[in-house]
């Protein structure tokens, strides 16, 4: 049995391919800007603590 959208994909392969692409780029971007804020927050509470 044959998948008929198979043919749809390939009609379509490189804004598929973008799409998957800036997707990941997506979720690199939004890891990077949690593990940033995560570590102001904690060098906040470090100097919050040393009292500097």
């Amino acid at each position: 049995m044959r998948a008929p959208y198979l043919a749809l994909y390939k009609r379509h392969k490189w804004m598929l391919l973008l799409g998957v692409v800036l997707a990941i780029v997506t979720l690199l971007a939004s890891i990077g800007l949690l593990t940033l804020s995560g570590w102001f927050l904690s060098a906040s509470a470090v100097v919050g603590v040393a009292g500097i």
